[in-house]
């Protein structure tokens, strides 16, 4: 693992700052652009309800979270890792940032609904394959959980 991956800060940050600004290119960029989509101003407009959670490095944000709570669940999406640091321990570094935050406001569930590729990284990072794969932007996905105590 590279050093410099151990400096990176995870942090709630404000909807609709420059922080937030850059988070949203970052998930455009990886999530929606190969798809040939875009976020719409709806999709962008509803992150101002929910915790938006930037992982930075070098004063870069390089990956993200958004955080939806649904009463005693918390469903996580949007989750990002720059493509260059994909497989690096970002990834399960920023699960565990968002499932402390949500354990220290009373949420006993966090679920996701993983891309197929991302299937085996929520796998290996404790989460419960839930149900049958369902089309969502286009592609299949599996609804996966984990309790947090």
């Amino acid at each position: 693992m590279n050093h410099d991956l151990e400096k990176v800060e995870f942090k709630v940050i404000p909807y609709g700052g420059k922080e937030w600004h850059e988070a949203l290119i970052l998930k455009e960029n990886i999530l929606r652009k190969p798809l040939g989509q875009i976020f719409s101003n709806e999709e962008k407009k509803q992150e101002e309800k929910h915790i938006n959670v930037v992982g930075i490095l070098n004063q870069q944000i390089i990956a993200t979270a958004l955080l939806v709570a649904e009463q005693s669940k918390c469903k996580m999406q949007r989750v990002t890792i720059a493509a260059s640091l994909q497989n690096q321990g970002i990834g399960k570094n920023l699960l565990a940032y968002c499932e402390e935050l949500i354990s220290n406001q009373s949420f006993h569930l966090m679920y996701c609904h993983a891309r197929d590729t991302a299937v085996n990284f929520y796998t290996q990072n404790g989460y419960q394959k839930e149900g049958d794969y369902f089309d969502e932007d286009g592609i299949p996905h599996l609804k996966m959980t984990k309790k947090i105590s």
